[in-house]
């Protein structure tokens, strides 16, 4: 993209910022709050009793000068959750830049013949972090408009880009899927759980895509007045079993369950299989895992979003799969092939580094903010929106990357009464105990702030801590200093 419309959009967003702000500087915002008042009105908020025992470090930043409008333990490190993403997002478009695109091949290592290919099929990836039911679908239309009705060899998964350590931590949740280099659906699956025709009669069990992978027992009934469905998945050798159990209401709208698989290349081959078969191309052999061979010849090539609209994904989701995915991405990006977690990290603290960030100034133990021994602080995370701010290139991805309180993203339904919505732009995090917000805020002159409030609650709450920090956002957007 040409530097010059990088700058002249990157300046046309403050504008529009800036007009908007004074032209509707009253619209549902709390009394202004001056230099003098504002460090008044946060520490009053922060004196409420039901704080008493949280820890909490807080920064705020004038983009503008660099002056420090409040700080409370600024340096002070705590557990992000998923304001680790913004440590990754910033290192991640550093290291490999917004207009970079991931591929994904198909490829043959035998022959075409007539309306069939004669040989395996490889499908090679380097971590597109979407590679979905529709791009499969792709693939399997493009080669049946090319005629193409079978494949007489094995569907060959090719994840080598990465390492094979899928980093599969405990438990079936989708929010916490295995990492690899070809990943359908977020290496996770999407069951749907509908009653029966009866009370008293198994309940209908559904997955998307169907695929051979997964073998579902269904102990699910239809009755009762209130669902009790559970949805538990297990590996079972290089498939997966997923158990259905409970009851739901007759008559009722049904459900929707989503869980992590334990198999990617095995998973990913699966779903290929049943999507190509859909579209009357028969793969004759079984799924497949090596790498491909030096002398297989391209079919088909993928090319996916551009990295920044990538970004903006992981940001607006916070998807910890995709997270750990651009951890490994990185790595393999900076010191080669194969990807891993260690080779990820260690890139991602020396484009950290670049920032002017001292490596020995927080602890990032992965992508995602999921690790409860990450620890960054208030300070570090001013500092890296205050860097990111400043490199006209990187900074529109980074900047659009960040949900809109109020509107869209993780943020969609919070700031809902609150002068801040539809103004600040930033990334939260919530896991048990710990809650965190930081980003960006307009004030009412159009003056741009970064801030960063770190909540870690020693009693476990989370959605509790939402309001003090919405209040305080509040506060900055209401900020001026004309008096």
């Amino acid at each position: 993209m040409n530097i010059t419309k990088i700058i002249r959009n990157h300046i046309f967003v403050f504008k529009i910022i800036a007009l908007s702000s004074l032209l509707y500087p009253a619209q549902g915002y709390a009394a202004q709050t001056t230099p003098k008042t504002l460090a008044l009105e946060i520490d009053h908020i922060l004196s409420n009793a039901a704080l008493r025992n949280t820890q909490i470090g807080i920064k705020v930043v004038s983009l503008k000068n660099g002056e420090v409008l409040f700080e409370k333990n600024g340096e002070k490190l705590l557990i992000p959750a998923s304001n680790a993403k913004i440590l990754t997002a910033a290192a991640a478009l550093k290291e490999i830049g917004p207009q970079y695109k991931f591929l994904t091949k198909a490829l043959t290592d035998g022959k075409i013949e007539g309306n069939k290919i004669t040989g395996n099929l490889y499908i090679q990836g380097d971590g597109d972090t979407f590679f979905v039911t529709e791009m499969i679908y792709y693939f399997a239309n493009e080669l049946a408009i090319r005629g193409f009705t079978g494949i007489t060899g094995d569907v060959v998964i090719d994840d080598f880009y990465f390492d094979r350590n899928y980093d599969v931590p405990p438990g079936d949740r989708a929010y916490v899927a295995p990492v690899s280099a070809v990943a359908a659906n977020f290496n996770s699956i999407s069951l749907f759980i509908r009653p029966g025709n009866s009370n008293g009669s198994p309940a209908k069990v559904e997955i998307d895509p169907p695929n051979e992978f997964i073998k579902i027992i269904n102990q699910a009934r239809t009755g009762g007045s209130k669902s009790t469905i559970s949805v538990i998945r297990k590996a079972d050798g290089e498939k997966n079993i997923i158990v259905v159990s409970g009851s739901i209401p007759l008559g009722g709208k049904g459900e929707r369950a989503y869980r992590s698989i334990s198999n990617p290349p095995m998973y990913a081959g699966a779903v290929l299989k049943s999507i190509f078969a859909q579209r009357g191309i028969t793969i004759s052999g079984v799924i497949g895992h090596k790498e491909t061979p030096a002398s297989a010849r391209e079919l088909l090539i993928y090319k996916s979003k551009s990295f920044d609209l990538v970004i903006k994904d992981l940001m607006n989701f916070s998807n910890n799969m995709i997270a750990n995915q651009l951890i490994k991405a990185l790595g393999a990006h900076k010191y080669g092939a194969p990807g891993s977690m260690e080779k990820g990290l260690r890139a991602a603290k020396e484009s950290l580094a670049s920032l002017g960030i001292k490596p020995e100034s927080f602890v990032m133990v992965d992508g995602s903010g999921y690790d409860r021994q990450n620890r960054v602080s208030a300070d570090l995370l001013t500092t890296i929106l205050k860097k990111m701010s400043e490199d006209m290139v990187l900074f529109p991805g980074f900047w659009f990357s960040l949900p809109v309180a109020g509107e869209e993203g993780t943020l969609e339904r919070r700031f809902k009464s609150n002068g801040a919505k539809g103004k600040i732009r930033a990334k939260s995090g919530t896991i048990t105990g710990v809650a965190t917000l930081a980003g960006y805020a307009p004030t009412k002159d159009g003056e741009l702030l970064a801030f960063a409030f770190l909540f870690n609650d020693p009693r476990g709450r989370t959605r509790e801590l939402y309001s003090y920090q919405e209040k305080i956002g509040e506060l900055l957007c209401n900020f001026t200093r004309q008096q």
